[in-house]
């Protein structure tokens, strides 16, 4: 309890300063009355979650905060980004009294999904209804391409394990498909109707980032994970101290320094077009701070793709040359710097192909990925529903197979149809949001920018994701952000609806021919 306690003083110290300091550049992109909702809620969270007992008592009263502070934020879409990571993925099986034999697992991802997210989107779905596009501006009530190829993926799950489990799973399955996959894309790609409301949700997440990257850095530094007591008092194991090249690798309340290093190297991303409407200062602050926390997470597949999602925004945004030698040169400088540090010689030995250390787990990567292609040439459609028997030989120390690779985990699971199905539903989101880019460009080039951000960070997703599972918030925040740009897509259009009178959806020929 000691230590719990002392952890706990040292989070709150550590998340009141950065909520002190952001509050003047976050409320450019947010109101101040939903900045202090969503401080209050993070510290009474976290508060709750330090200082109660158990897991299920924990969930009680997580569920009435966040109820209670997402009917006032006057964002919810934003409130959720802003909530996703603020405790750690701790879960137990809902109880059940006896009734049946188990519901689902229950964690902090899936209680917003109830309390906040299925109210939203039946709200939502009810303003539609209710809207229609005759007397304004809401969304359309018709699939999109998106929508279609993200429900066909999920069915395809449903189909091919149908045979394999009762109906009972597969019923509990196609709930939590909804829960977990359907829910966090939807509420997305409707709720944020505006412009203002899209960079808003940008701003919750990366606020997020900003308050757990000093935690990150604070564990690096002093080998310590602050939220590791949270499983000791509720009774759950939580061991998550790893070492790598004597450092410990911070966990925050990711779960995992790869997952946290995937949250910071999307957030930096979108920092990368939220900074242009900030001083210099500011900018160049809270790049480092994501940088830090990107860099105490030791994680080489999310470095790399942190690299990728700056190349990507560099290479599509405006003066992509220049742009290109500037950060080129800005990466050789900021590289000296790191590496006079003392802490620069370990992080080049960690530096994926050139650095030595851990250069065990690039190999095994590579012979997950040869096992999986000869496994995938058996049943290269549907997948194979017991991939995992051949798959003995990759079994580690610690007895399980990891399969650090999600798009071989889709195509060992759901064949390359399955696979298919996904990148389709990632690329035609991509493809979309450039094509809004290209118009915007010509006539509101910071509106471009905002689609360029989120290109950047779905790419700079799919290079991560080749590198490790898709488990905790990595799909949570991925299909968000897949959500946020089917929403930017449609802001322009819906834009032109008002601004022209335009009645019938897809009548938009004076809009694009300003872009044009």
């Amino acid at each position: 309890m000691g230590d719990n306690y002392r952890a706990y003083v040292v989070v709150m110290g550590l998340t009141f300063g950065v909520f002190l300091i952001a509050k003047p550049v976050f409320i450019r992109w947010m109101s101040a009355d939903d900045f202090v909702l969503r401080r209050n809620a993070w510290l009474a969270l976290t508060t709750a979650a330090f200082l109660l007992p158990n897991l299920w008592l924990y969930m009680m009263v997580a569920a009435v905060i966040i109820w209670f502070a997402g009917q006032r934020d006057t964002n919810p879409a934003a409130f959720y980004l802003f909530l996703l990571l603020v405790v750690p993925p701790l879960e137990a099986d809902l109880p059940t009294l006896g009734i049946v034999k188990s519901l689902f697992p229950m964690n902090h991802f899936r209680l917003l999904s109830l309390v906040l997210l299925i109210p939203l989107a039946l709200r939502l779905r009810r303003e539609g209804r209710e809207m229609g596009l005759q007397g304004g501006s809401p969304l359309p009530p018709a699939l999109r391409v998106t929508d279609v190829l993200l429900l066909l993926f999920l069915a395809l799950q449903l189909v091919l394990f149908m045979p394999y489990e009762p109906v009972t799973n597969s019923l509990r399955r196609a709930f939590l498909m909804l829960l977990t996959t359907w829910l966090p894309y939807y509420v997305m790609s409707r709720a944020c109707r505006d412009r203002r409301a899209v960079v808003e949700v940008m701003a919750a997440l990366v606020l997020a980032a900003m308050v757990l990257a000093p935690i990150a850095a604070i564990e690096n530094i002093k080998g310590w994970l602050l939220y590791s007591g949270l499983g000791e008092s509720w009774g759950m194991d939580m061991n998550l101290y790893a070492r790598r090249a004597d450092v410990l690798r911070a966990s925050a309340t990711a779960g995992h320094p790869i997952v946290l290093g995937y949250f910071f190297a999307v957030t930096l991303g979108l920092w990368l077009y939220l900074q242009r409407h900030v001083a210099r200062g500011w900018a160049w602050l809270g790049a480092a701070v994501l940088g830090a926390g990107l860099v105490a997470a030791f994680a080489r597949g999310p470095w790399v793709g942190a690299l990728a999602i700056i190349a990507v925004y560099v290479a599509l945004g405006p003066n992509a040359l220049s742009r290109s030698l500037k950060g080129i040169a800005l990466l050789i400088v900021a590289g000296g710097i790191a590496l006079a540090t003392p802490l620069g010689p370990k992080v080049l030995d960690n530096l994926p192909f050139i650095g030595s250390v851990a250069s065990d787990t690039v190999a095994y990567r590579q012979q997950l990925l040869e096992t999986s292609l000869m496994i995938i040439g058996q049943n290269p459609l549907f997948g194979s529903p017991n991939f995992m028997l051949q798959m003995e030989a990759l079994r580690q120390g610690e007895g399980i197979i990891d399969l650090v690779n999600t798009f071989a985990a889709f195509a060992l699971s759901y064949g390359l149809v399955g696979l298919a199905l996904f990148l389709g539903f990632i690329g035609v989101a991509t493809v979309q949001c450039w094509q809004m880019v290209r118009r915007l460009s010509p006539v509101d080039p910071d509106a471009a920018m905002i689609g360029v951000s989120l290109i950047a960070c779905l790419l700079g997703v799919l290079v991560i994701l080749a590198t490790t599972s898709n488990y905790l918030s990595i799909p949570y925040i991925y299909l968000a952000l897949a959500g946020v740009m089917a929403a930017y897509v449609r802001v322009p259009e819906l834009l032109a609806l008002q601004e022209f009178g335009v009645k019938k959806d897809g009548d938009l020929s004076r809009f694009h021919s300003l872009s044009n």
